[in-house]
């Protein structure tokens, strides 16, 4: 997540704040009233506010869609993959406040990071013998394409869909890929649609999955609509875990996958380009983040 945001994101975020600010009053009081009575606290739920304004910016996401819960987890969640947990739990009081919203505690994945690793394929298989058919599909989904939990959910066929426009998209993405691959798109953070290259074979399990009409299902309180009878989001998830400790006696949960995506896909374009920074600047786009500071947490 970058650390600076544009002028004009930080004069919005010091409007929206101001009107709560009400120096001199006591702690108790402040928070019988639902305002901030500091101004180090104002200073720094500004600076958070406004970096949440940016990236909504960044994503195209419009002014009445600001205090949308979905987009709040989803900047949350984004901050999380490279940033300690005081400073996700900073940003989620800020805009708490700020939206007056009711906003679940994000977990940093820098913490697993440091005593979990990423999935060799070796021990991918045997945890997917203990899935069910549809979990396995997804699961798979998130090893092969990079897929965030939620992201099953939201997938469709590239004559479906199209990416989202506001990007500048590379055309190195999947270029090394060691298998035929179909393209599909699945709507990430912030609303941000992206390709995803499917494995032939998977594709095909994929399509023996798809319901005739589209179904309405829901993770985390974030309504998706959904195309195939897969599985997707914290259930998919629990599913994972217990799966890898019944097979390998630990777990890395199953964001463990995309960081294998993301660990041999950059092996591969730093064999391809002999250019690391393009090759991370690629696999930053696969994953659908733009950020190579994340791509670089992966490994």
């Amino acid at each position: 997540m970058a650390n600076s945001s544009s002028p004009a994101s930080r004069k919005h975020a010091r409007g929206i704040l101001r009107a709560r600010l009400k120096p001199g009053l006591s702690k108790r009081k402040a928070e019988e009233q639902g305002v901030i009575s500091s101004l180090g606290t104002f200073r720094n739920y500004a600076q958070c506010l406004s970096q949440y304004l940016e990236w909504a910016r960044l994503n195209g996401i419009a002014a009445p869609e600001l205090g949308s819960r979905k987009h709040l987890i989803a900047y949350l969640q984004d901050l999380a993959e490279d940033h300690a947990q005081s400073t996700v739990d900073q940003h989620h009081n800020a805009l708490s406040f700020a939206f007056s919203s009711k906003i679940e505690r994000v977990p940093s994945f820098l913490t697993a990071q440091k005593t979990d690793r990423a999935y060799r394929k070796s021990e991918f298989a045997p945890i997917t013998q203990l899935l069910n058919e549809r979990n396995a599909i997804s699961a798979a989904l998130c090893f092969f394409a990079g897929l965030r939990a939620h992201e099953p959910a939201t997938i469709l066929r590239r004559d479906e869909c199209e990416p989202s426009t506001h990007r500048t998209w590379s055309p190195d993405r999947f270029v090394a890929l060691p298998y035929n691959h179909v393209l599909y798109v699945v709507t990430g953070k912030g609303g941000l649609r992206r390709e995803v290259a499917v494995p032939v074979i998977l594709a095909e399990q994929l399509e023996e999955r798809r319901l005739a009409i589209p179904k309405t299902v829901m993770d985390r309180g974030i309504k998706y609509s959904s195309n195939y009878d897969i599985g997707f989001g914290q259930s998919l998830s629990m599913a994972f875990t217990r799966a890898s400790q019944a097979a390998l006696g630990w777990s890395a949960g199953l964001h463990g996958l995309r960081h294998a995506y993301a660990q041999w896909r950059l092996r591969s374009l730093c064999a391809e380009f002999e250019d690391w920074q393009r090759a991370a600047e690629t696999v930053s786009q696969e994953l659908g983040h733009f950020r190579m500071e994340i791509t670089f947490a992966y490994i």
